[in-house]
């Protein structure tokens, strides 16, 4: 829990320890936005956290190892399953589940290689994904329909 003092946020171990104890492992980058801490887990756990308080807001059983992104009221991430995932932030309720590509067919020997998508990165309503099949992915960032794809 934190406490205000001297306008300074202390953290007091001994009344919410057990509640960030229940985060193994943190996967990818955290976020802080508006006294809220945001992080997957590495036991695949999406949490957030209210930080003036240290109770838990919401969670949810996803994975991902990218940084997530947070614009307006939304938060962004690509999870460890291929989705382009949007989250309300005031309450954890899922706004939208978009599938990424995944696979590229290489050659007639049945190899495939899997596509791997950086980001996000969210400007103008729009969602940026850079991926390893050296695409430029756009989104929309209202309801995860792809706009455009840049080549190489």
């Amino acid at each position: 829990m934190y406490k205000r003092q001297h306008n300074y946020h202390i953290f007091d171990q001994t009344k919410s320890r057990k509640d960030f104890e229940q985060i193994s492992s943190i996967k990818a980058n955290p976020s802080i936005y508006e006294n809220n801490f945001y992080a997957v887990a590495q036991n695949g756990r999406l949490v957030s956290y209210n930080l003036v308080n240290g109770g838990l807001n919401w969670e949810h059983e996803i994975s991902a190892s990218e940084m997530m992104w947070i614009a307006g009221d939304s938060l962004f991430l690509i999870s460890e399953n291929g989705n382009l995932i949007c989250i309300r932030i005031e309450d954890g309720s899922i706004r939208w589940i978009t599938k990424l590509p995944h696979k590229i067919e290489e050659n007639l020997v049945r190899f495939q290689k899997f596509i791997v998508h950086y980001g996000p990165i969210v400007a103008s309503e729009k969602i940026y994904l850079v991926s390893s099949d050296k695409k430029l992915r756009i989104y929309n960032s209202k309801n995860g329909k792809l706009i455009d794809i840049i080549n190489d």
